[in-house]
């Protein structure tokens, strides 16, 4: 339910992801719901995001070594 309620006030909704919205969205710092109404994004977007980027970052972690 939250995340539907979300969806609706999505104002960047199919936008690009910013660096510094990423870097939000990894910080820890907020809740997904303060998330969502700081970058106009739903709930979902935000754990989708979270979810690539940590597969993103283990993978380059993975490079590395």
């Amino acid at each position: 339910a939250r995340s539907k309620e979300s969806e609706k006030d999505a104002l960047n909704a199919r936008q690009r992801w910013t660096i510094k919205g990423d870097n939000l969205v990894m910080s820890g710092q907020h809740t997904e719901s303060q998330l969502a109404k700081m970058l106009g994004r739903s709930i979902r977007a935000i754990q989708r995001r979270r979810a690539r980027l940590r597969e993103a970052m283990a993978h380059n972690a993975g490079v590395k070594q």
